[in-house]
Formats: structure tokens, sequence, C-alpha cells
């Protein structure tokens, strides 16, 4: 554990965690923009649910754990991936939710609140889909943003429809006056790019670089490309 915790206190989140304030809120907002679409699909996958509406309880959440000020230090000292706190944090929230609902529903004569159940294992390969989605959009997001900064925005156009349309170098590179090889070359200056910027925020999440090349591998294999 106490090795879990040194690993997280050398990682972007945990160097953030130090700086006071200002830098808990670059945090939290890093937090929100990666999470929030995952923990509303985890939040369909749950029973009992009812009637809530994923965007109010996803963001009841956020509002909750993250104002508190030991929230996400106790996450670096627990040396879980951050998701998998967040989802069993999630699981509690939903339950206090109910507890909190069946006493108010009680202090008007009501019943019928439905009880939380634990999220079933599709559940949890959804949200770790749409955890893997939602890190890699923003991974590619940042790293187009870096090539037309760069100056590489063709190299960034052969990137995206080599990898991600699936069309030939040749067309590509015709397209674009330049060889096959030469597109090949382009791609793979991306390629590696894009690599440091999802291992930068694997790193944020709080893995070491092992393990975080682990990740990266399984989650990309649950993409639905």
């Amino acid at each position: 554990m106490a090795d879990a915790f040194l690993t997280t206190q050398r990682t972007w989140l945990g160097q953030k965690l130090a700086l006071g304030e200002e830098a808990v809120s670059e945090v939290s907002r890093h937090v929100m923009e990666v999470y929030r679409e995952p923990l509303r699909i985890y939040f369909r996958g749950m029973a009992g649910k009812g009637r809530d509406d994923a965007d109010d309880v996803v963001q009841g959440f956020f509002s909750d754990r993250l104002s508190r000020p030991d929230f996400l230090p106790a996450w670096q000292k627990s040396g879980l991936p951050l998701r998998r706190w967040l989802m069993n944090a999630f699981c509690f929230y939903m339950q206090e939710r109910r507890r909190q609902e069946k006493r108010d529903r009680r202090g008007l004569g009501e019943d019928g609140v439905p009880e939380i159940a634990d999220p079933s294992p599709s559940a949890d390969v959804a949200m770790d889909r749409a955890y893997a989605v939602s890190l890699v959009r923003l991974a590619l997001e940042t790293t187009r943003a870096e090539c037309a900064a760069a100056g590489l925005g063709d190299h960034w156009r052969i990137f995206v429809r080599h990898h991600l349309e699936g069309r030939p170098y040749a067309d590509l590179a015709s397209a674009l006056g330049v060889t096959p090889e030469r597109a090949s070359i382009m791609a793979r200056t991306v390629r590696r790019r894009f690599a440091r910027t999802l291992e930068a925020f694997f790193d944020r999440e709080g893995l070491d670089p092992e393990r975080a090349q682990r990740e990266i591998r399984s989650l990309l294999e649950v993409i639905p490309w």
C-alpha cells in the first residue's frame, strides 16, 4: 500500500493534489472530463436505479465526492486505478441516495423506493469500454491540437484516415503528392505523439509506466472501432 502511495505521489494527479486548492480544482475538472460519460453508462447498467436522470445523478456524485478534501487523497492511498475507485464510490453514493429517498418517503407516508443492486459484470465491462473511449478521444483531441500547432496537419489527416478509417497509404499519398513510404512515416510521427499523450493521461490516473502499458493494451481491445 505504501508503494502505491509513493507511486501516485509522483504522478501528475499526486503533484497537483499537493499544490493547493486551485490545483485540486484542475484535478476535479480532469476527473469530470474523463469520467462523466463512463459513469453515466455505468449508472444505466445498475439495477434499481429507478427513474433517476443519469446526468443529474453523475453531476450530484461529482459535486458530493469531489468537494470532499479527503476523497482524492484517499484514492492515492488505496492503490486502486482511479476508475475503480470512482466506480466503488459511485455505488456507495447511489446507496446513500436510496437511503435518503426512503427516509423522505417514510416522512410522507409513501413506500416503493427500489433497492440498488451491485452492478452486473456487463455494467463493469461497459464502464471500462466507455472509459477507454473517453480517454482515447481526449488523447486524440490533444494530439490533433498539438499537430495543428506544430504545422503537422497533413500528418494528422494521414494518421486519422489510415488508422481510424482504414484507408491505404497509397490512396492517401497520391492525394497529397507524396510517396506511400513518406505517408507511412508521417502517420508514424503522429502515432508516437498520440502514444505519448495517452501514456501521459494514464500517468494522471496514477499508474506506473509498466502498468500503464498493460492498461492501454487491455482497454484498446474493448474500444468499438
